[in-house]
């Protein structure tokens, strides 16, 4: 007993039921590395030399999906620049990468992006009504560095769309929404969304 000091015997019921208490641990996160031994082949009637393929679900990045997600992740959501990425994979998996192949990573996602983020597009502009609007935003790309820029976005239930662009007029306001947009679009009444209807 916490109060006495006497001894509890084991049939002594509990009076309520137990107390939770949960530690929580990450686990250790070293990378799995799965080797493919390519060997090279001479052709006897020929004398050309083949070498063996890599499953067709694992080329032709000798990163994974998961690595190339994470590394997009906190390039794009948490700003992390590519030294500061490179500096999270040595810390957290001991995995050296150069800055030149994070930068590869981000930009072939960035381009197997593409198709699903005008298909998102065209689904917008094809709603009945999105809301839009623009807010000032620090870009690097385009222009001197941090040079204000303008991020738009068009929202609809389901979906949101966001674009950079370089002003606040109406070229960015294209890049969200067509226009020959026929829905309601909820807006501030910022002049680029004054749609001519004749």
């Amino acid at each position: 007993c916490a109060h006495c000091g006497i001894d509890f015997a084991a049939d002594v019921p509990c009076t309520s039921p137990p107390f939770l208490f949960q530690h929580i641990e990450v686990p250790m996160m070293p990378p799995f590395v799965l080797e493919y031994q390519l060997h090279d082949r001479c052709c006897a009637a020929c004398g050309g030399i083949t070498r063996g393929d890599v499953p067709g679900d694992v080329g032709p990045c000798r990163y994974g999906p998961r690595l190339q997600a994470l590394v997009v992740t906190w390039a794009i959501q948490f700003h992390l620049s590519r030294r500061q990425i490179r500096r999270m994979l040595v810390s957290l998996y001991g995995l050296t990468m150069s800055i030149g192949t994070i930068q590869e990573i981000i930009e072939r996602v960035a381009a197997a992006c593409e198709k699903p983020v005008e298909d998102l597009k065209a689904a917008i502009n094809n709603a009945p009504a999105a809301n839009a609007d623009e807010t000032g935003h620090a870009h690097q790309g385009g222009g001197a560095k941090r040079k204000r820029h303008w991020l738009w976005v068009a929202v609809t239930g389901w979906g949101a769309i966001f674009a950079a662009a370089m002003d606040r007029g109406a070229e960015g306001l294209a890049m969200i929404l067509n226009k020959d947009f026929k829905g309601v679009v909820g807006c501030d009444r910022w002049k680029p969304y004054e749609i001519d209807q004749t």
